[in-house]
């Protein structure tokens, strides 16, 4: 999500429909790409965030 071209925190938090925080820690823990909101919300779940 982060490695987009232009993407900051906060304009990828808008586009997934999740907080800042959240795309951060995805970013930090994760390093995965995710297309939408749904497949990251999933990877939440599964770890318990």
């Amino acid at each position: 999500m982060l490695a987009s071209p232009g993407a900051s925190l906060g304009t990828v938090a808008s586009d997934v429909g999740l907080s800042k925080s959240m795309v951060a820690y995805i970013d930090r823990t994760a390093r995965a790409n995710f297309e939408n909101a749904e497949q990251a919300r999933a990877y939440l779940e599964r770890h318990d965030a």
